[in-house]
């Protein structure tokens, strides 16, 4: 019976896949959940798509490493005038507002080199600086950045002080396959990093629910190097104070609580 069903579903053009235990998916979200640290957060970038939450630790950054920026690049432009040199990378865009600080490679970085396509150790070292704790890594590849995380070991992450990455199609969350390669990629940076923070993109405006499980597609990630913080037992609020919507001019998408279990 299964095996007809397989086929029937291929024929139509679909594939059974398996679901993700849900003891699993909640222990994972759990440990994603955001933790408060001793630093406040702050907004950098414009007030919807554009504008992340990072904690206050930019004193001491020196570079942003920037995957994706697409033409809103003010995340960058504001890290520009503080005096943060920003390496940006973007095929689908041909230039950017001038500054000294702004260094744009028309090129998309994904999990290996080719073509138009290269690493993102590849590209980090082509810059011939060394990155340290100093940095700050963002990544917004519209669903590349499994290529890129799935490509580079939990010692790669150590070179960042912040890390910002915008998750797409985590719906997927609910099939075992994906989630298994989520999972890999979450347990390599959490290793060293605290969640500080998530904001649900509500450009991708519908959810998906499976018992108490509810899972945005697209949400922003911001870690932070656990060497540069200490846990606080302040109580975190979703929505924080200083987000905003991505999209104004579509339902706003709360933080489902199984996100905030910490």
């Amino acid at each position: 019976m299964k095996k007809f069903l397989e086929n029937f579903l291929f024929n139509k053009g679909y594939i059974l896949e398996k679901i993700t235990d849900i003891n699993k998916l909640n222990s994972l979200l759990k440990k994603l959940s955001p933790i408060a640290i001793d630093k406040n957060l702050i907004r950098i970038g414009s007030i919807n798509d554009g504008g992340y939450l990072v904690p206050a630790v930019l004193e001491d950054i020196k570079y942003c490493y920037s995957a994706g920026v697409g033409s809103n690049y003010d995340f960058e432009f504001e890290l520009a005038k503080k005096g943060i040199k920003c390496f940006m990378a973007d095929y689908s865009i041909n230039k950017i507002e001038k500054n000294s600080n702004l260094i744009f490679d028309k090129i998309f970085i994904s999990g290996k080199s080719e073509g138009k396509y290269l690493s993102i150790e590849d590209w980090i070292e082509k810059k011939k600086v060394n990155p340290t704790v100093d940095s700050i890594l963002k990544i917004d590849v519209e669903g590349d950045e499994y290529k890129i995380l799935n490509s580079v070991n939990k010692n790669f992450f150590l070179k960042f002080k912040i890390i910002i990455i915008e998750f797409h199609n985590l719906h997927y969350l609910f099939n075992e396959k994906f989630f298994f390669l989520f999972q890999d990629i979450i347990e390599k940076i959490i290793n060293n990093f605290y969640c500080v923070h998530i904001h649900p993109n509500n450009d991708v405006d519908f959810i998906k629910k499976n018992k108490n499980i509810i899972i945005p597609p697209v949400m922003e990630f911001t870690f932070i190097n656990k060497k540069n913080s200490k846990i606080s037992n302040q109580k975190l609020r979703f929505p924080n104070k200083l987000d905003s919507d991505n999209n104004p001019d579509k339902r706003s998408i709360v933080l489902p609580e199984c996100w905030n279990v910490a």
